[in-house]
């Protein structure tokens, strides 16, 4: 009786060949992707991310309603009591946050309360101002990117 150990020679060919041809289809369109638009923003979107994360988790640990985040053009301070921490980023400016001031965490977490609930909508442009990335943070706190093409900007 004869016991397999491996593979044959056709199957490893196979496989290969296979790879060949994803390789080939993939590296066709590779030039065609377009990663710098989503590096370029990078660092400051992130940044943001995390300044966003960070004030909120403040709240959900004193659940005060005393952290606020202030976004300035190149960073993103959250203050809670006598705790301050900034977040700066060098990739991007914030060209606009409406509503302007400051950014305010209620209890529980959420953004805000009541009637001054809405959107909190930050605009950031690349150095040479050349491209443009739209973030929301909305109303339970969490913060997410709004397409140009949604809001009607050309890259």
């Amino acid at each position: 009786m004869r016991r397999n150990a491996g593979f044959t020679l056709l199957e490893l060919v196979l496989v290969l060949v296979l790879l060949g041809a994803l390789s080939a289809i993939f590296a066709a369109h590779f030039p065609k992707l377009n990663f710098t638009f989503e590096s370029e923003f990078m660092e400051s979107e992130s940044r943001l991310r995390e300044a966003v994360v960070y004030a909120r988790n403040q709240q959900l640990l004193y659940q005060d309603g005393e952290t606020t985040l202030t976004i300035d053009t190149n960073s993103a301070t959250c203050w809670h009591g006598s705790t301050t921490r900034t977040f700066t980023w060098s990739d991007a400016d914030v060209m606009s946050l409406e509503p302007p001031g400051e950014v305010h965490f209620a209890d529980f977490g959420r953004r805000c309360s009541g009637s001054e609930c809405g959107r909190v909508k930050i605009d950031l442009a690349s150095k040479d101002r050349s491209k443009t990335l739209s973030l929301t943070i909305y109303e339970s706190g969490y913060i997410g990117r709004t397409r140009p093409e949604e809001e009607g900007h050309e890259n």
